[in-house]
Formats: structure tokens, C-alpha cells, sequence
């Protein structure tokens, strides 16, 4: 499959993996990416991974495994963010309860990284030859993790419409839609359709 910019909308690219669902609905019935090469495919194309890291762990034996656990990470990341966007702005969210669920994947993440500087900051870095083929799952989950203990959480929005997730860094009102030309669109159409109907 081709990815193009309109596949990285959420200004965040751990965000834009969980996004990887192709539906017009709130269903996440057909995903975007199928198999362990598209996968890869993918993960090079939003940078994750470059060229050869994914050339290398496309020859791994362990890839279908690897794959079936990064697609089973992507719902579980989705559920606990998705749950954060809905609550935003209410006292009902605990995240402490939320953030079990990153548990196991972080501490297996953390296991496969070492400590470095990232513009001035201090980030873990995940070691390839100790991740193996868990490399791009272990960096996503490290991302996500530092999403959501971090200033930009307040941003995040769910799409009025689909399950895509991003970070609204909008003036005003901000986004509803993760994409004007997909969502936005088939909203104003429906809208049009009900003002002449009605």
C-alpha cells in the first residue's frame, strides 16, 4: 500500500499508528494495514522505522507474531486514549487505571532501552538487536506513554465521526473532524441532506 500525508493527520506519530483503521464510522472494523510487510510499510513511511531497520525485520522469523502483538497493542492504545479524549475536560477519568493497561508493554519496552538526550531532553532510546522484532511496537509504545503523561494529553480530540485520534493544536474553536475532505465533508453532506428532507 501507498501511505500519503492524509494517512498523518494527528500531529503525533503514535497517534497516526493507532489511526491506521480505514472506517467512516466508530466501528475499527477494516484496518489499513493487514500483514507484517504492510505493517513495515507503513512504519517506514511515518518514519518509525527507517528504510533498513524495516528491511532487516522484514527478514525476521518472528514477524507474524509481531504483527498480530502490534495490532493487538494498537486497540488496546486506542481504547485507553480514546476513553481519555471522551473525558476530557471531567473529574471521571483516573488515569493511574488507564495507564495498567500500558503496563507490561512498557516494562518490556523500558527492558529493550537505554537512557539518552533527545533535544535537550532526556528519552529512552529502544536497542534493535534487544527488541528484535518488537523494535517498532516497543517505540510506539514509548511514545504513547509519553503522551499520555505529558502538556500535550490537553489537545487530544477523537474525530466527531470516525475513530481517529490527533492532537488539536488549532486557534478558537479548534477540529472536529480528523480530516475536512473525509469526515468533515461526509458531515456537511449529511447535514444538507437532513436541512432538505426536513
Amino acid at each position: 500500500m501507498i501511505w500519503n500525508p492524509d494517512d498523518l493527520i494527528a500531529e503525533h506519530r503514535g497517534l497516526d499508528f493507532l489511526n491506521t483503521v480505514g472506517d467512516i464510522d466508530k466501528s475499527r472494523s477494516h484496518s489499513k494495514i493487514s500483514d507484517w510487510p504492510g505493517a513495515l510499510s507503513w512504519l517506514c513511511a511515518s518514519g518509525i522505522l527507517s528504510p533498513a531497520e524495516a528491511e532487516t525485520l522484514g527478514r525476521e522469523k518472528a514477524g507474524e507474531t509481531a504483527f498480530a502483538a502490534l495490532i493487538d497493542f494498537r486497540e488496546r492504545a486506542y481504547d485507553v486514549f480514546s476513553t481519555v479524549a471522551r473525558a476530557r475536560g471531567t473529574d471521571g477519568m483516573e488515569l493511574p487505571i488507564l495507564a495498567r493497561d500500558f503496563e507490561a508493554d512498557l516494562r518490556d519496552a523500558i527492558a529493550c532501552a537505554r537512557p539518552g538526550t533527545v533535544g535537550g531532553a532526556y528519552a529512552w532510546h529502544v536497542d534493535p538487536e534487544r527488541a528484535g522484532a518488537d523494535l517498532a511496537r516497543y517505540r510506539l509504545v514509548l511514545m504513547l506513554w509519553d503522551l499520555l503523561r505529558g502538556p500535550d494529553l490537553a489537545r487530544l480530540k477523537e474525530c466527531g465521526r470516525c475513530t481517529w485520534l490527533f492532537l488539536d493544536k488549532a486557534r478558537g474553536v479548534g477540529r472536529r473532524w480528523c480530516r475536512m475532505s473525509a469526515c468533515g465533508n461526509r458531515a456537511k453532506a449529511e447535514r444538507f441532506r437532513k436541512s432538505r428532507s426536513g
